[in-house]
């Protein structure tokens, strides 16, 4: 899930989520019609369909301001934080389901039945388009991670796995890591640019891993190998390349690196 997190994250997954929710708890209900609920949700069965119609709006208003909330914060929610974001939806609408019911029953039964009652009912209906749509989000992650792949794209997410540049594999020139972040330096247009990422250089690894031109020459850097200009040693014995761009930036070697950075060379 952790790799297809960012799907979860978009404007599209949020607005999956406010309109599949409620037309599936609505369909589903009003089709099936389930005697254990008929006779929990009305006084009378000709009640049912007013009070699943009511129950609907009250799901769709109430994930219509979770998902506004959620799209909001997006960046600091993890995949864990994302399980309970969902987990808290689904009582959150309960607790106002459970009040409706609570209200229209003229209060004969207790409120926290009827809202364990609601609890019951939604983790029921709704756990099958949260189910899918998880599904359908793996699975474009899956078709849109290839397709990049394919056209010679790199996507960096950062620490928090959220998709923050997309780049040509040509264009990437080199990337520098220091402490928590890595530093992307790439071709735009004419001119050699930067983007500093909250991430690590084993996860920046990881992203480049499809592309053979790409190596670990530190501990601290990747390389871009079209890039190399000449390889060197420095008067006390360090080893460096040397870059066509940015012009003569030097990137240090270590020499666990160094025999086999010659061979790909």
């Amino acid at each position: 899930m952790k790799k297809s997190f960012q799907q979860y994250k978009n404007n599209r997954t949020q607005w999956t989520h406010i309109l599949t929710l409620p037309i599936f708890f609505i369909a589903f209900m009003l089709l099936y019609r389930p005697e254990w609920a008929i006779s929990q949700l009305s006084t009378a069965k000709k009640d049912f369909d007013f009070v699943i119609t009511i129950s609907t709006c009250i799901i769709f208003g109430t994930i219509l301001f979770s998902r506004g909330m959620f799209f909001i914060g997006r960046d600091k929610v993890t995949v864990r934080g994302y399980c309970i974001w969902c987990f808290a939806e689904i009582i959150a609408t309960s607790l106002f389901i459970g009040l409706f019911l609570w209200l229209i029953h003229d209060r004969t039964y207790n409120y926290y039945t009827e809202v364990g009652f609601s609890i019951r009912l939604l983790f029921s209906v709704l756990i099958f388009p949260y189910i899918i749509i998880a599904l359908a989000s793996i699975c474009l992650e899956e078709i849109q991670l290839k397709d990049d792949t394919d056209k010679g794209m790199i996507k960096f997410k950062d620490s928090y796995n959220v998709h923050k540049l997309s780049i040509a594999a040509t264009s990437l020139i080199y990337a520098a890591s220091d402490e928590n972040y890595v530093t992307i330096f790439y071709k735009k247009g004419d001119n050699a640019v930067k983007y500093v990422l909250r991430s690590s250089m084993k996860r920046v690894e990881e992203e480049c891993k499809d592309f053979i031109n790409f190596y670990r020459c530190h501990r601290s850097f990747i390389i871009n190998t079209s890039y190399v200009k000449v390889i060197g040693k420095e008067n006390d014995g360090t080893l460096f390349v040397e870059l066509k761009e940015p012009d003569g930036t030097r990137i240090p070697i270590s020499r666990k690196y160094y025999d086999d950075l010659l061979t790909r060379l």
